[in-house]
């Protein structure tokens, strides 16, 4: 929102540098991380939505929707608790403005648990055929020492994932980047 322009030039940098995808700039957009009521959430993600739309604008380069984890503020947070219910309406949420935005393309990013990711992927599926849109692409990263756990959710997501829903899974683990690099 304070720098719109320096944002659209980073994602023209990227696409200019060969990215065939780019992601929104809202990461942390939830109420939560923000600490900030969803109408204001709301604002952030139309506006970095809207500029990653500007800088793929007359290219061939996919703009996903960027959600990050909203963090449980119990220590424990346990299955079933009104917490999780209220963190799981939190990212329907999200999702229902995203493609009221007109989103097909997710990035649930750096998720520490696979609790809602079962349910967000059909919830995403559903609500793209409802509007007889495209099946959505879903991108689930995993960076760093997390790369084994994300490996093993990724992998438990493919055995309830809807097969016609199209995933990717990328695994950056950094030790190998730098390993390539000297």
């Amino acid at each position: 929102l304070n720098q719109p322009n320096l944002v659209k030039q980073i994602h023209q940098q990227y696409i200019q540098a060969g990215a065939n995808a780019i992601k929104t700039n809202t990461f942390g957009a939830n109420s939560r991380v923000l600490q900030r009521p969803f109408a204001e959430v709301a604002e952030v993600i139309r506006a970095g939505y809207k500029i990653a739309l500007e800088a793929a604008a007359e290219e061939n380069v996919l703009v996903f929707a960027d959600i990050g984890p909203i963090p449980c503020q119990k220590r424990n947070c346990q299955e079933e608790s009104a917490e999780q219910t209220e963190i799981l309406a939190e990212y329907k949420k999200i999702v229902d403005l995203y493609l009221a935005l007109g989103a097909t393309n997710f990035l649930l990013e750096t998720l520490v648990e696979d609790d809602f990711l079962p349910e967000l992927t059909a919830y995403i599926k559903k609500h793209l055929s409802l509007r007889n849109l495209p099946l959505a692409r879903m991108v689930i990263p995993a960076l760093g020492f997390l790369a084994k756990r994300f490996f093993q959710i990724s992998v438990s997501c493919l055995r309830w994932m809807p097969s016609d829903l199209i995933v990717y899974v990328v695994l950056l683990i950094y030790y190998n980047i730098y390993s390539n690099l000297s």
